[in-house]
This record gives structure tokens, sequence and C-alpha cells, in this order.
């Protein structure tokens, strides 16, 4: 077959217009890299809504612990005498410890054992992105984290009778007395639990910490600043935190 000059032409240009050119594949390279750039913080925020969601869906499950236990134990919230044991499961069996008074507010699963055994229920008292093995009380295999309790702690004023949040009052014994549910007025404004380890914010070292996701006697949860707080400042035995000082304790609004 006899191929004309011309025809070698056409072919040519031809594949010259099917074919990139250097300048244009680094524009294609350099677009493709905005748009990656463009989506990895929207994915990265995804992901932390999403391991944000777990801890809001945790804190109100354990909302329905706390209603089952004050529905057994005649509408008193987690409590224990003086010098009175609370329950740890250990890998050998269940002892009993006795940690200070206001500990609770670290250690209350323990005293849910009998309604709501540790073993089982655990890994619903955890945030988001919390790391745990097996077993509740143990460190994940091959971390360097301590003992793995649980993520969300108990306002303290749910601990004690209102009066011990009175100006000039002391934590004698007559008020480390059980708190009753009618004690609280205030419901929608006064903490049960809040987000102590904020697991949900590991991966995000510019994160404000500040705004700490916080379960309401109500039930339902929000995120608050633990800065606007409402805190009795006139503790004469104790430095004043937010949440476990609230003005007229069981009785005061903490929002």
């Amino acid at each position: 077959m006899h191929v004309t000059p011309m025809r070698m032409r056409s072919e040519a240009l031809r594949v010259k217009r099917n074919a990139f050119t250097l300048i244009e594949l680094l524009v294609v390279i350099g677009v493709i890299g905005i748009i990656i750039g463009l989506l990895l913080p929207a994915l990265s925020g995804a992901k932390s809504k999403a391991v944000e969601t777990v801890t809001r869906a945790n804190l109100r499950q354990s909302h329905m612990a706390f209603s089952v236990y004050t529905t057994h134990y005649k509408e008193t919230y987690p409590w224990r005498p003086q010098g009175g044991d609370m329950i740890r499961l250990e890998p050998h069996g269940i002892v009993g410890i006795g940690p200070g008074h206001f500990d609770i507010s670290v250690y209350w699963p323990g005293l849910m054992h009998d309604i709501m055994p540790w073993d089982e229920h655990f890994q619903s008292w955890l945030g988001g992105g919390a790391r745990f093995g097996e077993h509740p009380w143990l460190p994940v295999e091959g971390s360097s984290d301590g003992w793995r309790g649980t993520s969300f702690h108990m306002s303290e004023t749910l601990l004690a009778r209102p009066r011990l949040w009175k100006p000039g009052e002391t934590d004698t014994e007559r008020n480390l007395r059980p708190v009753r549910e009618n004690d609280v007025l205030y419901p929608a404004s006064k903490v049960l639990l809040y987000d102590f380890e904020k697991t949900h914010l590991r991966n995000d070292p510019d994160a404000d910490r500040d705004q700490t996701l916080m379960l309401f006697v109500d039930g339902h949860v929000a995120a608050k600043r633990l800065s606007e707080a409402r805190v009795l400042t006139d503790r004469p035995w104790r430095e004043p935190r937010p949440l476990h000082d609230t003005p007229d304790g069981a009785r005061g609004r903490d929002y």
C-alpha cells in the first residue's frame, strides 16, 4: 500500500492530538493533589464526628444504667457508707475495694455490678476512641496505658447532701449521705456524668479541650465549656472544681 506524504502528516497529527503533553500531565496531577487536599480535612472531620457520636450514644446508655440503679435502690444515686466496699473485677475473680468517699465519682460502675455487670457493660462506659482489652480492668496489650477505668466521671454533687455545698459547710458524716432523685431541682441543668477522657479528640492536637460532652440528669447530652460551669468558690476544705462544686449541690444548676 502506497502512503502519501500528506497521509503520513495526517496520521502524525492525529497521534499528537491523542497524547498528553508533559505540561498537561503535571496540571492533572496538580488538580488531583488539590482535590485530595480539600477532601482530607473533610474525611478527618467526618471520622472525628463519628467517634464523637459513639461517645454521645454511650453517655445516653449510661443514663439508662443510672435509671435502673435508682429504680432498684429506692430512687437514690450510687452511694456507699463510709468504709464500705465497692466491687472491682480482677483477672482471677471479684474483690472489694475501699476508696475514699468522693472517689465514687470515678469508681461508680463498681457499685452497679449487681444490676449491670462490668464485664458485660464496660464498653458502654467508655468514650469513642477509647482503647480497651478483653478485660475491662486491664491495660490494652502492648500499650503503656494503666488501669482501664470508665471515661465518664460522675458529679460529686450527687454523692453528698446538697447542704454540703453551702458556704462554710464541711464534709462531715451528716453531709455524706445518699442523694435522692427528688433532690435534683433542675435536671436539665444539672450534670450527671461528663467525658473526662475526651478520647474522641485523641488524634486532634488542636481541638478545644475546654468543650466537654456532658450527660445531664434529665438524660440529654450536650457539649459545654467546663470553664463556664457555675462553681462555689467558698470551699474551706478543698480547691473548687467545675461540675463537682456546684452552688447548692444537687439542688443547683451547673449551667
